[in-house]
C-alpha cells in the first residue's frame, strides 16, 4: 500500500514537473490567442535584476489578459543557443523575429527601461514576426520609488495593448493611410548622463511613432544595421553624415539632436534631415529651466512642432469627440477610434482644407458634418465640452472604474492627462483605469503644474492645486547676436526667445489679456521698421503696417483691438491708431509739440506723451474726449521721458535725468491729485524703460553700468526698496514690459434675483437662458470650467444647448454635475452638500484622545468627519509624549492617519 501510494506520489510529481517545463501556457480552447515571446528588459541606469524581475512581472501580467501564449524562458534560451544567437543582445527586430519564426511566435514583446534622477522611464514595443516591423509603440514615465514598477510595468503594458487592440479592429483597413520611414539618432549627450539622453530619445521614438503617418526604426535594429556596415555613430554630428545614415538605414527622414545640461537649465535641440537631398528640412530648439523629471511634456511637444506640418505639407489637425465608443472617417477613410468621451480622438498632419466627417458609433447612429483645417490649427467636432456625471449618482456599482477629481485655484486651467488635453478646471474624470497618470495643469497667467498621481482601482482620488502665479516679463537683449525680444518670469526662471530673426526685434507690448503682443522689427527692410504682432507662443508674426519709414512706441487699447504707435512718414511724425489685424489706420488730431514716448492709458481714456516743446522735455497727457493736451511735469532742469501707466491708470512712473548732476531718478506721479515721489535716486550712467507688475506693487526697469553692460532690476514702487537684479549679461538687456493684469470681464449677469418664469430663446443660435437656484445661497459658479462673476441664485444667459459640466462651491459646500439645457424654460434647483472628508486615524498604542482643531473627537481607533483642508490635531495619553502635528484632509476619500506616540 505505501510502494502504490509512493508510485501515485512520483506520478504526480512527473506530471507537474512537465508542466513546468512545457513550452507554452495552456489557455481554453474557445479563446483566440497569439503567440508572444517576450525579451528581457534592455535597461540603461538601471540594475540588471532589476530589469529582469520586471520582465518576469511583465509575462505575468500579458498571461493575466488572457489573449496571449507565452514562449516559455528555456524554450527562448534553447532556440537561440541553437540559432547561435546572443540572447542578451537580441534587442533589435532582425534578431527578434529570427527567434519567434524558430518558434512558430506571432508576436515579440521588448522594452527599454532607464533610469534619469528619480525618474524611470519603460518603453514596450510589439514586433510582427511575419511583417518584420514594430506594430505598437508606448513609453511612459513614473516620478517614484523603485517599489512602484511593477505598477508602471502594468500600465504600459495596458496601453500596449489597447494600441494593439485597436489596430486589430481596423486591420482590414491598415495601409491606407502611407507612412514614411523616419530613423532617430540616439541624442549626442552634453552635460548629461548617457542614460538621460537614452530617456529623451526613447521618448521621441515613442511620440513620434504614435503618429498614423510616421514608421519610425527603432533603436537596436538600426544599431545593428549600422553595425553590420562598419558605421560609427560616435562622432556623427552633421547633416552629411545623417545623410549617410539614413541611406543605410533605407529611411526618407533621419532626426539628430542633442541634449544637454548648464546649471538648471535643460537645452534639447532636434533637426530633420531628407535622406535624398541632405538637407535640414526642420529644425526646433529650446531651453528648459525645470527638473529633469518635468521635461517629458516639453520633449514630446518639440517632436511635434518638428515633424508636424513639416512633412508631405500636412499642416492641420483635428480633434474628434464622440459620448460614446465611435469609429471616425475623413472622406469616407477610416482614421482611428474613439474609446470613451475623456479620450478623444487627435488626428495630425492633415492637409489644411474642407473635409466630409463622419462619426459611426457604436449604438448605431452616426453624426457628420463638415470641417475646415486651417494651416496651423487644430479645431475640434463638434465640441471639445466634457461630460461628467453626477458625483452624488456616482456609488456603488455606478464607480464601476477610478475617477479623479481636479480643482485649481484659480479655475479654468488646461487638464492634460498623460499628455491628452481633457478640458479645464474644476473637472471630474471618471471611468479611468488604475494606474499612474501624468496630471499637467496649464494656465496662461501660472507657472505649469506637473503631477504624477497613482488612482487605485475603483477609487476617487480629488487633486486640489494652487497653481504659482507667474507674472511674465517680455525684453529684448542681443545674447543671441542681433536684438531679439525674449521672455522671462519675474522671479527668474523660464527664459525662452520668442524671436528668431536675422534682423532686429524690440520694443514689444503686451495684449491686454496676455495672449500676444505687439513689437517693431525691421525684418522685411533693414531702412525701415514697421508694427508686427504675434499669439505669445507662436514663431510666427504678421506685419500690421508697411507705409512708414520709422515706427515707435506701439502701445495697446484697454479692449486689446487697437494699437497706438508713433509713425514718421514722408519726413513727418505723427501719432496713429491701427487695428489688431493691421486695418484701418487712422491719424490722431495734429498736435504741435515734438512727441515721443506715447502710451495708451489702461482705462483707454488719456494718452501720456514726452514733449520738447520751448525746449524743455516734459510729460503730457492727452484728453481722448476732447483732443485737448496738458503738461504734469514742470522740470525745467531736468529731461523726463520713458512715461508707464499704473494699470489702475492714476499713477505714471517716469524716468528724470538731471541737467546738473549725474543721478537719474525714477519719480511717481499721480495724476488724480499732482503728488509727486521719488523711488529711485542713484549715480549710474542711465536708467530707463519703468514697467509696472500686474498689481502695481513693483517697478521693472533697464540700467546701464559703466562698462555699458544693460541689465534689468526691479523694485517696489511704493519706496525702491528690495532691489532684485532679473538679468545678468554682457551685452544689452532692456525695453521691459510686465504682463498685465487678467481683464476683468464684463459681468452680464443681472444682480437682482431673477424672477422666474418663462425665459428668451435663442433658435438662431440654439442657445437658452437657465436659472440656477440652490440652497444655502451665494455659491461660485463654474459651467464647463468658466467662473461667472455673480453667485447663485443666478440667471445665466446664451448658453448652448446640450450637456454641461456644472460646479457650484462655496467655502462649505460643493456639487458636481451636468445640466442639460434644452428649449424651454431651464430652472435648475440644487442642493449643496458640505465639503466633507473621513479621517480615520489607528494608534499604538490604541485609546489615545484625538483632538482637531481644539475639539475633542473620542479615542483611537477613531473614524470621523472634518470640512476638507488643513487641520491642527493633537494626540495625548497619558504615560506618553503628546504630539502635533498639521494634516491636510483631501476631499471626497478616506485619509488615513497612522500614529506611533512615545513613552514618556
Amino acid at each position: 500500500m505505501k510502494s502504490y501510494r509512493h508510485n501515485q506520489l512520483k506520478f504526480l510529481f512527473f506530471v507537474l514537473i512537465v508542466f513546468c517545463l512545457s513550452s507554452y501556457h495552456i489557455y481554453p480552447e474557445n479563446q483566440e490567442q497569439v503567440k508572444v515571446i517576450v525579451m528581457d528588459f534592455e535597461s540603461f541606469g538601471v540594475p540588471e535584476v532589476t530589469a529582469t524581475y520586471l520582465t518576469d512581472k511583465l509575462r505575468g501580467f500579458l498571461l493575466d489578459s488572457g489573449q496571449y501564449l507565452i514562449v516559455s524562458e528555456e524554450t527562448t534560451q534553447k532556440t537561440a543557443r541553437h540559432k547561435k544567437l546572443d540572447i542578451d543582445d537580441c534587442f533589435d527586430d532582425g534578431c527578434v523575429t529570427l527567434l519567434g519564426e524558430s518558434v512558430s511566435a506571432d508576436k515579440a514583446l521588448l522594452g527599454t527601461l532607464s533610469k534619469s534622477g528619480a525618474s524611470y522611464l519603460l518603453t514596450l514595443r510589439m514586433v510582427d514576426i511575419k511583417d518584420k516591423k514594430v506594430t505598437s509603440m508606448v513609453t511612459q514615465e513614473c516620478l517614484c520609488s523603485e517599489e512602484m514598477l511593477p505598477i508602471l510595468v502594468k500600465n504600459t503594458l495596458n496601453n500596449l495593448l489597447e494600441s494593439e487592440r485597436k489596430i486589430l479592429a481596423g486591420q482590414d483597413l491598415a495601409g491606407k493611410i502611407p507612412k514614411l520611414k523616419i530613423a532617430l539618432m540616439d541624442l549626442q549627450d552634453l552635460g548629461v548622463s548617457e542614460a538621460a539622453a537614452y530617456s529623451i530619445s526613447d521618448v521621441i521614438r515613442s511620440q513620434l511613432f504614435a503618429h498614423n503617418f510616421i514608421d519610425i526604426i527603432d533603436r537596436s535594429t538600426m544599431n545593428k544595421i549600422l553595425k553590420e556596415n562598419d558605421f560609427s555613430l560616435a562622432d556623427c554630428t552633421s547633416s552629411e553624415c545623417a545623410q549617410q545614415v539614413g541611406k543605410l538605414l533605407n529611411v526618407e527622414k533621419i532626426i539628430l539632436g542633442t541634449f544637454g545640461r548648464l546649471g538648471r537649465k535643460y537645452s534639447l535641440s532636434l533637426k530633420m534631415v531628407d535622406t535624398n537631398s541632405g538637407e535640414v528640412i526642420a529644425a526646433v530648439g529650446k531651453a528648459f529651466y525645470c527638473q529633469l523629471e518635468e521635461l517629458s511634456s516639453y520633449v514630446k511637444f518639440l517632436a511635434d512642432k518638428l515633424v508636424v506640418g513639416k512633412i508631405s505639407g500636412k499642416t492641420a489637425g483635428l480633434i474628434v469627440f464622440s459620448p460614446l465608443e465611435s469609429r471616425v472617417y475623413l472622406e469616407d477613410e477610416f482614421r482611428g477610434e474613439i474609446k470613451n468621451s475623456n479620450q478623444p480622438l487627435n488626428l495630425v498632419g492633415l492637409t489644411p482644407g474642407i473635409y466630409n466627417l463622419k462619426i459611426d458609433r457604436i449604438d448605431g447612429t452616426e453624426e457628420t458634418g463638415s470641417v475646415i483645417l486651417r494651416e496651423g490649427e487644430s479645431v475640434s467636432f463638434p465640441s471639445s465640452r466634457s461630460i461628467v456625471p453626477d458625483l452624488s449618482k456616482t456609488k456603488g456599482s455606478r464607480l464601476s472604474a477610478s475617477a479623479l477629481a481636479l480643482i485649481s485655484h484659480p479655475s479654468g486651467a488646461s487638464i492634460f492627462i498623460n499628455g491628452i488635453y481633457k478640458g479645464v478646471t474644476p473637472l471630474l474624470l471618471v471611468d479611468l483605469e488604475p494606474q499612474f497618470y501624468e496630471v499637467k495643469l496649464l494656465h496662461k497667467r501660472h507657472k505649469e503644474s506637473v503631477d504624477y498621481i497613482f488612482v487605485p482601482e475603483k477609487k476617487l482620488v480629488s487633486i486640489e492645486k494652487f497653481l504659482r502665479p507667474a507674472e511674465q516679463i517680455l525684453f529684448v537683449s542681443d545674447r543671441d547676436g542681433n536684438r531679439e525680444i525674449y521672455r522671462i518670469d519675474s522671479d527668474g526662471d523660464n527664459l525662452t526667445r520668442l524671436t528668431y530673426e536675422k534682423q532686429d526685434d524690440y520694443s514689444p507690448a503686451w495684449a491686454p489679456d496676455g495672449s500676444g503682443y505687439v513689437f517693431i522689427s525691421n525684418r522685411d527692410n533693414p531702412l525701415k521698421s514697421n508694427l508686427y504682432y504675434s499669439e505669445i507662443n507662436s514663431a510666427e508674426a504678421v506685419a500690421l503696417t508697411n507705409e512708414f519709414d520709422k515706427v515707435y512706441s506701439p502701445s495697446f487699447n484697454p479692449t486689446g483691438n487697437e494699437i497706438l504707435f508713433l509713425g514718421l512718414k514722408d519726413e513727418e511724425k505723427n501719432l496713429y491708431v491701427i487695428d489688431k489685424n493691421g486695418e484701418n489706420l487712422r491719424r490722431l488730431k495734429d498736435i504741435y509739440q515734438e512727441i515721443v514716448m506715447p502710451s495708451w492709458a489702461p482705462n483707454g481714456r488719456q494718452i501720456a506723451f514726452v514733449s520738447d516743446h520751448m525746449n524743455s522735455s516734459e510729460i503730457f497727457l492727452l484728453d481722448l474726449a476732447d483732443m485737448k493736451s496738458y503738461p504734469i511735469t514742470d522740470n525745467y532742469n531736468a529731461w523726463n521721458g520713458y512715461p508707464a501707466w499704473n494699470y489702475n491708470s492714476k499713477q505714471i512712473a517716469y524716468i528724470s535725468k538731471g541737467f546738473t548732476d549725474d543721478y537719474d531718478d525714477i519719480i511717481i506721479k499721480d495724476t488724480v491729485s499732482g503728488r509727486e515721489k521719488v523711488i529711485l535716486d542713484e549715480l549710474i550712467v542711465a536708467i530707463s524703460d519703468p514697467s509696472w507688475s500686474a498689481d502695481g506693487r513693483q517697478i521693472i526697469y533697464t540700467s546701464v553700468n559703466a562698462e555699458g553692460n544693460s541689465d534689468l532690476y526691479i523694485i517696489n514702487s511704493g519706496d525702491g526698496s528690495n532691489k532684485v537684479r532679473l538679468t545678468n549679461h554682457v551685452g544689452y538687456d532692456g525695453e521691459p514690459a510686465w504682463m498685465p493684469p487678467d481683464p476683468v470681464k464684463k459681468n452680464l449677469l443681472p444682480t437682482a434675483k431673477p424672477t422666474i418664469g418663462k425665459v428668451k430663446k435663442f433658435r438662431e443660435f440654439e442657445r437658452a437662458t437657465i436659472i440656477i437656484e440652490y440652497e444655502p445661497k451665494g455659491a461660485d459658479v463654474y459651467i464647463d470650467g468658466v467662473k461667472y462673476n455673480d453667485v447663485t441664485p443666478i440667471t445665466i444667459h446664451n448658453l448652448k444647448y446640450g450637456l454641461h459640466n456644472i460646479v457650484l462651491m462655496t467655502e462649505k459646500y460643493i456639487k458636481w454635475g451636468l445640466i442639460d439645457v434644452r428649449e424651454g424654460d431651464n430652472l435648475f434647483n440644487i442642493s449643496l452638500q458640505k465639503k466633507k472628508s473621513v479621517v480615520e486615524i489607528i494608534s499604538e498604542p490604541l485609546g489615545v484622545t484625538v483632538y482637531a482643531d481644539g475639539r475633542n473627537m473620542g479615542t483611537t481607533p477613531l473614524t470621523f468627519s472634518v470640512m476638507w483642508g488643513l487641520h491642527n490635531f493633537r494626540f495625548s495619553k497619558s504615560g506618553y509624549v503628546t504630539k502635533e502635528q498639521s494634516f491636510y484632509a483631501e476631499p471626497l476619500k478616506m485619509n488615513k492617519i497612522k500614529l506611533l506616540l512615545e513613552k514618556m
